[in-house]
C-alpha cells in the first residue's frame, strides 16, 4: 500500500507504503510471539480493552512532525530484540496487510494505528497471506538501518536501540520478475518493529 497525498494504496505485497518525494525526504532528513493524515491521528483501540491490553498496546509516546502519519511508540514494557529475531517476526509480517483491520491492529503498535485505520477505511481487496522466508528480507538492528538517524532524532535513541529493522521486497506474483531487497531497492519496503512483553509489533514503515 502506498501513501499518496492523504490516502494509502496497496503495494504488490499488501503492505502499507509511504510514497512521494516530499514524504520520503522528510523521513530521511528528519522467543517472541506476534501478537493518516494529520487530522486522523487517533490511536484508540477498535476492540475491547481486554482485546488490546494496555500492557501490550500502551498509548504512543508522541506524534512528531516528521513527515509521516505514524508516531513514536511508548517505551513501556520493551524488551531488547536479541541477536536475530527474524524467524519470530516473519509469521506476523507475512499476515500484515492481508487479513483484516483487526489483525493489523494486533500486529502493530498504537503509534502505527492511524495508518492501519486509514488503510482499512476503504476495505482493500485482500490478496491472501504471503509466506515470507529469511531470504525474502534484509533483517538487522534498527540502529544499523537507513532509518536509524530519523528514528533516533524524532523518537529517541532508546527507542531505536530497542527496535529491529526489516526490509522486504513486494511479493512476487505469477509473471513478475524476481525481486529482492538487495536487487530492487526501489521496490523495497522498510519497517521498524519492537518487542513488547514478547509481542513483535510494527511501529514504523516507509518505501
Amino acid at each position: 500500500m502506498t501513501y499518496v497525498g492523504n490516502r494509502w494504496r496497496r503495494s504488490g505485497r499488501g503492505l502499507y507504503l509511504l510514497a512521494g518525494a516530499v514524504v520520503a525526504a522528510g523521513i530521511v532528513a528528519g522467543g517472541a510471539a506476534w501478537a493518516v493524515s494529520g487530522s486522523s491521528r487517533s490511536a484508540k483501540p477498535g476492540g475491547t480493552s481486554g482485546e488490546f491490553p494496555s500492557s501490550i498496546y500502551p498509548p504512543p509516546a508522541s506524534f512528531p512532525d516528521w513527515g509521516v502519519p505514524s508516531g513514536c511508540p511508548s517505551l513501556s514494557g520493551l524488551r531488547g530484540p536479541g541477536a536475530n529475531p527474524t524467524e519470530q517476526i516473519l509469521p506476523g509480517l507475512s499476515r500484515f496487510g492481508h487479513v483484516s483491520e483487526n489483525e493489523d491492529l494486533h500486529l502493530s503498535d498504537r503509534a502505527l494505528w492511524p495508518v492501519v485505520r486509514q488503510y482499512w477505511n476503504r476495505p482493500p481487496s485482500v490478496s491472501g497471506v504471503a509466506e515470507l522466508t529469511p531470504g525474502d528480507v534484509i533483517s538487522q538492528p534498527a540502529a544499523k538501518s537507513e532509518d536509524a538517524d530519523a528514528a533516533a532524532k524524532n523518537c529517541g535513541r532508546r527507542t531505536t536501540a530497542k527496535s529491529w529493522a526489516i526490509a522486504v521486497c513486494p511479493r512476487r506474483r505469477s509473471g513478475d520478475a524476481p525481486c529482492s531487497p538487495r536487487q530492487s531497492p526501489g521496490l523495497t519496503e522498510h519497517l521498524l518493529l519492537l518487542n513488547r512483553r514478547g509481542h513483535w509489533l510494527i511501529w514504523f514503515m516507509r518505501p
